[in-house]
Parts: C-alpha cells; sequence; structure tokens
C-alpha cells in the first residue's frame, strides 16, 4: 500500500449474461465549483424522525412519520423553493454541503457557553448527522434535484451557535 496521498485506485467489473464491463476510478475528494443552491432556515433544526407505528381501530396497521419531522421537512422546502424561484430541479450529480448551527442549552455555564461559541467544545448530542442529511435530501427532492439519489457526494457539520439554523449548498458536477 502506498502513502495516504498517493492515488488510490480500484476495479469495477460487472457481469450479466449480455454485459462485461471493467473502469478504474481514481479514488480521491472530489470538488464542485459550480454552486447551483443555497438555502438558509432560521431556527432550531431538526433531523429526521423514525417513523412511528399503530393500529387503527379496526386493527389494522399504520405507519406515520412525526408531526415534527414533517413540519421541518416542509419548512426546508418551502425556503428551498424560494431559492430556486422558476429554476428546474438539477438532474445532474450533485455534491450537498450541509452545516447546522444548533442552539446552545441555556443552563450552560459561561465557560460552557465560551467553548461551544469557539468551536472548543463540539456538538455531539442530537439531531444525528446522518438524520440531519436525510431530512435535507428528502426536502430538496423534486424542488432542487429531481431525485435525492443524485447526491453523489455529502458534508455535514454541526456546531453551536446563538443563531440556530441550517445552511446548505448543492453544487453540481458536469
Amino acid at each position: 500500500m502506498g502513502g495516504a496521498c498517493e492515488k488510490s485506485q480500484i476495479r469495477l467489473e460487472a457481469r450479466n449474461e449480455n454485459l462485461a464491463c471493467d473502469a478504474e476510478l481514481p479514488l480521491e475528494p472530489v470538488l464542485s465549483p459550480k454552486l447551483f443552491c443555497a438555502i438558509e432556515l432560521t431556527g432550531p433544526t431538526v433531523g429526521k424522525g423514525r417513523p412511528r407505528f399503530t393500529r387503527t381501530k379496526s386493527g389494522r396497521p399504520l405507519v406515520y412519520t412525526p408531526a415534527e419531522t414533517r413540519s421541518y421537512e416542509r419548512d426546508l422546502a418551502w425556503a428551498a423553493k424560494l431559492a430556486m424561484g422558476a429554476r428546474d430541479p438539477s438532474r445532474l450529480p450533485v455534491a450537498l454541503s450541509l452545516e447546522a448551527y444548533l442552539e446552545i442549552p441555556s443552563s450552560w455555564s459561561r465557560a460552557k457557553r465560551e467553548a461551544a461559541l469557539t468551536g472548543t467544545l463540539l456538538p455531539t448530542c442530537k439531531p444525528d448527522a446522518d438524520n440531519l442529511l436525510k431530512i435535507a435530501a428528502d426536502a430538496l427532492r423534486g424542488i432542487v434535484l429531481a431525485d435525492d439519489a443524485s447526491v453523489v457526494d455529502a458534508t455535514v457539520s454541526k456546531r453551536y451557535s446563538e443563531d440556530p439554523r441550517i445552511r446548505i449548498e448543492v453544487r453540481e458536477f458536469g
């Protein structure tokens, strides 16, 4: 194995009774310079909630999304519509960058608040980074992204702030 900065390569083989394909792909970070859309929604951040299960009066199973998740996803979709204007959703592969600025608990001491604001104390609390990414991708589907499967590169960061908000940047490849 070479050093960490050396280009890695992977060999892919796809076999089908009618198809044989070999490809070599470089494994390195890819940055897309073309900003397609930037969205910012102020207020407390909410991650994608797990589906809830219950039964109807007749005993049939019922699956539903928690109200807080539905409301936040709707607000995020509305912010995306405002940012997009009359443009069509991207059909190209995209990189999604998400920055979540979480509210500092009011019960924290002044020293702990300062550590949070300077970045020496990082949020390891909910919402989880993967749930933030999921709610963002779901909210942008059909508005900014033709399909959330077009996200080929994603970064999520969580920090504390006195101004809680979420900022999402979508960059196109190609």
